[in-house]
């Protein structure tokens, strides 16, 4: 039992080492180029795919929750404040959690056929 939680333990921390090294490399991103900081949400995406392939559905669902949060706080005006300034953005956030917790199931089930 203990080595069961050990071990899952670790897929979680990679799942939030994951998320962190994402807020990284879009904060990169938004200092070096001229890229919509909104923009960055592809990063997640992306984040959300390898770790539904590498980690399994649970850390993918973890790491789905804290992209949209990490996304809203350090990518969404006003910049590291949860809140959202308009409605768009608000819609955005939203439809960045349905799409992050769909390709989490579909990429799951992909990797278990």
């Amino acid at each position: 039992m203990g080595k069961r939680f050990s071990s899952q333990f670790w897929v979680y921390a990679i799942g939030v080492g994951l998320v962190i090294l994402t807020t990284l490399v879009g904060e990169g991103i938004k200092l070096i180029a001229a890229v919509d900081p909104t923009n960055m949400d592809m990063l997640y995406i992306l984040s959300v795919v390898i770790s539904a392939i590498y980690l399994g559905f649970g850390p993918s669902i973890m790491v789905t929750f804290l992209s949209v949060n990490a996304f809203d706080f350090f990518f969404i005006p006003p910049l590291y404040s949860f809140s959202v300034a308009n409605q768009q953005d608000a819609i955005n956030l939203l439809i960045l959690l349905v799409i992050c917790v769909v390709i989490s199931l579909l990429s799951t089930r992909i990797i278990l056929v």
